[in-house]
């Protein structure tokens, strides 16, 4: 397996809309899925940089969902993005079972909506 991570910038969300769900897929770079199905996951989104206020801390059972393991499936469960209109960092990180590692790596765009209470 190559160990490079990689960076996913997410597409620009709406401040008080819904996180539709989002797949990432680990592969070894050629691409050939890597098998994750007994990985444990950490996700952690952080507001304005990677050492920021965290606004999200999820793992599998608690917002990830492996959907395929065998063929590098992860899911970011839908939820309601009542955060600030910012940039948020966020990293994906997983142990193997032999190793931990940082596996893909962003940034995601929180803008301010328009229509709200």
């Amino acid at each position: 397996m190559a160990d490079v991570i990689q960076t996913v910038v997410l597409n620009d969300r709406i401040k008080n809309d819904t996180f539709e769900s989002i797949n990432f897929i680990f592969s070894d770079g050629v691409p050939n899925p890597i098998d994750i199905t007994t990985w444990i996951f950490r996700l952690q989104f952080r507001l304005k940089s990677k050492t920021g206020k965290i606004m999200k801390d999820v793992s599998v059972g608690t917002g990830l969902t492996i959907t395929d393991g065998p063929n590098g499936v992860l899911r970011l469960d839908t939820f309601e993005l009542d955060w600030p209109a910012a940039t948020y960092y966020y990293d994906i990180n997983a142990n193997t079972g032999t190793k931990t590692k940082t596996y893909i790596q962003g940034t995601m765009e929180v803008v301010q909506d328009t229509t709200y209470d």
